[in-house]
């Protein structure tokens, strides 16, 4: 994998989000992606991330899925459609294989804390626009997922946090987790039967699963035309080993 690096900073005082957006491809010059890093800041609940991460801006699509596994699951074929019919299992493979490239970062799921912080963008409403201009679900999705991208982003510049596929994060299911979790950086349930989603899909409804605050739990095998993820990343520290 080749990284090309394109510093876009902005270093406002007071900005509690800042972003440099990183173009990276696969060295056989399929795909380009963006990623959005962000800072220590404040969601619209008591648990936030205080160490900065990098989040993609898009979902992970099937180009980008197939040119890494040479598999495409997805009941709907489109090389900038998101993957979908993925595991939770299937994800973490997905980011497994791209920590095997050893470039200097460390590929994962969000956990749901970060996946919250990032979607919400400051914004504590349910939705961070209208819902027509800024997701895919069930009343204009046509009964198939979309383009990664066509809808409106969000403050933070991601798009399809809500609607197109649900996403799996890092985190297991806890009933009263966050009753009792860390102000920061929660890291969720060290074990559990079910593994969380967010952000709703296509077939979502507007009046429940088309929310920043809506949450889906699954086993962790479980596979389906509406779940998908995107991925996050940080730097990791003496890549070399020396």
């Amino acid at each position: 994998m080749i990284l090309v690096l394109g510093l876009v900073r902005s270093d406002i005082i007071g900005c509690d989000a800042f972003c440099i957006d990183l173009a990276w491809q696969f060295s056989d010059g399929m795909l380009a992606r963006r990623l959005r890093v962000l800072s220590r800041g404040k969601a619209g609940s008591s648990s936030h991330p205080h160490q900065a991460f990098e989040i993609s801006k898009y979902q992970v699509t099937q180009q980008e899925y197939q040119a890494l596994t040479g598999t495409n699951p997805s009941t709907f074929p489109g090389p900038n459609l998101p993957v979908e019919g993925v595991s939770w299992n299937d994800a973490q493979l997905f980011c497994e294989a791209l920590n095997a490239k050893k470039d200097g970062y460390h590929y994962r799921l969000p956990t749901e804390a970060e996946w919250e912080y990032a979607a919400r963008a400051g914004n504590e409403s349910a939705r961070y626009g209208s819902l027509d201009d800024v997701a895919w679900y069930r009343d204009n999705s046509g009964g198939t997922t979309h383009p990664v991208g066509e809808k409106l982003p969000n403050a933070f510049g991601l798009y399809d946090t809500l609607g197109n596929v649900w996403e799996w994060v890092h985190d297991w299911y806890g009933a009263d987790y966050y009753s009792n979790s860390p102000g920061t950086d929660p890291p969720g349930p060290v074990s559990g039967e079910y593994r969380v989603l967010r952000g709703g899909s296509w077939r979502g409804v507007a009046r429940g699963l088309a929310r920043v605050s809506s949450r889906y739990i699954l086993r962790p095998n479980v596979r389906s035309s509406v779940l998908g993820f995107r991925c996050a990343r940080n730097a990791v520290q003496n890549p070399s080993g020396h």
